[in-house]
């Protein structure tokens, strides 16, 4: 491989992974200089485009190169971002895998993990296997990765996790298994995932949860179950997550929100039920939910709402009501007053267009009052 110049070569690189929806994307110091990580990528490369000799002699070659570039005089490395490389398969980590914490695989081909990466996972903060071709994964490929905080499987093949690949993790904090082909998890897939934020399933093709499956998930604050073929939620999933303060299940074929869905989800502070197809809201639907700032029920078929129904949300900052069915729209005296309000592509009758228009005294006290009509 010939030799890279760089004329500075002191600058550590930084490499940004990039997390979802909730956690902002950390930055993490990368302890190579860039003409030797610039080396690295040049002998990855190289083993993968080759056209010097065999495929085998060139893979053989690099393999060495790449080993030797990571032992002992560069094995502080803490975090290194492998994506978009084309790999196939997991690359050699040689010492580096005694002092890494952020690895970055995403965007890649890898379809099986073997056991080079199982024997790297032990000091694992963060794992990115987003967006490659990864259909299964062997139960102990994750055993040593009791540090294991983030955890990135977004945009795979994944169809039935082993029961027990997430045992040995008790710190995960994160964890995304958007779009896969998941349409059932085992009861005791998360059963150990006691201090689990953050679980997203959308993009999936779920009907049903299991209200077993989340028992565990007492710390869980936000719950994605977007783009899935769920017609309702069993009220005991809610239940099982006594720190759930996000829901979103947009995109699902929800017709009803059963008034004991949300009972008892004091902590909930937004829901997303946009685009299903929610006939009406009762007044109890959000009765108990006392600090929700947002609600999200756009796009549905919303023929009626209770003039009650958002008269126990002291909080309630944002409700879109947009693209419904909705010809009346009541706002009670006893509703407290709400800054952002959308009713627009609803075939609101003349006279409750007008009416609202009017900005009734108990809608004008907020000073940054908005209000969308048709």
């Amino acid at each position: 491989m010939n030799t890279v110049q760089a004329t500075t070569i002191q600058t550590p690189i930084k490499v940004q992974l990039v997390q979802r929806k909730i956690k902002p994307a950390p930055t993490y110091e990368v302890n190579l200089t860039p003409q030797k990580y610039l080396g690295y990528y040049t002998a990855l490369n190289k083993w993968i485009h080759t056209e010097e000799g065999t495929p085998k002699q060139a893979k053989q070659k690099a393999t060495s190169k790449i080993k030797h570039f990571l032992t002992s005089p560069y094995n502080s490395t803490k975090s290194l971002n492998l994506s978009n490389l084309d790999l196939r398969t997991f690359p050699p980590l040689g010492e580096i895998k005694t002092t890494l914490r952020h690895l970055d695989l995403s965007y890649n081909k890898l379809r099986f993990i073997n056991s080079d990466f199982i024997r790297a996972t032990t000091h694992l903060i963060s794992l990115n296997l987003t967006s490659n071709t990864i259909s299964s994964i062997p139960k102990n490929a994750l055993e040593k990765a009791s540090n294991l905080q983030y955890l990135y499987l977004d945009n795979n093949l994944i169809s039935n996790p082993d029961p027990k690949l997430l045992t040995n993790i008790p710190k995960l904090k994160y964890l995304s298994l958007c779009k896969n082909n998941l349409s059932y998890l085992d009861p005791s897939f998360l059963q150990n995932q006691t201090r689990l934020e953050t679980l997203d399933l959308s993009h999936n093709h779920f009907s049903e949860i299991n209200p077993d499956s989340f028992k565990n998930l007492k710390n869980l604050s936000n719950l994605y179950l977007s783009n899935n073929n769920l017609k309702n939620l069993n009220p005991e999933v809610i239940d099982n997550l006594p720190k759930l303060k996000l829901l979103e299940m947009r995109f699902n074929n929800i017709s009803v929100i059963n008034e004991r869905l949300l009972k008892n989800a004091r902590t909930l502070q937004k829901i997303d039920f946009s685009n299903n197809k929610i006939l009406r809201l009762d007044k109890n639907t959000f009765s108990n939910l006392v600090n929700l700032i947002c609600i999200y029920i756009k796009d549905n078929r919303l023929l009626h709402i209770d003039p009650l129904t958002f008269s126990k949300q002291p909080k309630l900052q944002t409700l879109l009501l947009n693209n419904n069915a909705l010809q009346d729209f009541e706002w009670s005296p006893n509703n407290i007053a709400v800054p952002i309000i959308n009713l627009k592509h609803n075939p609101l009758h003349p006279d409750t267009t007008q009416k609202l228009k009017n900005k009734p005294s108990h809608f004008s006290q907020t000073p940054i009052y908005e209000l969308t009509l048709p």
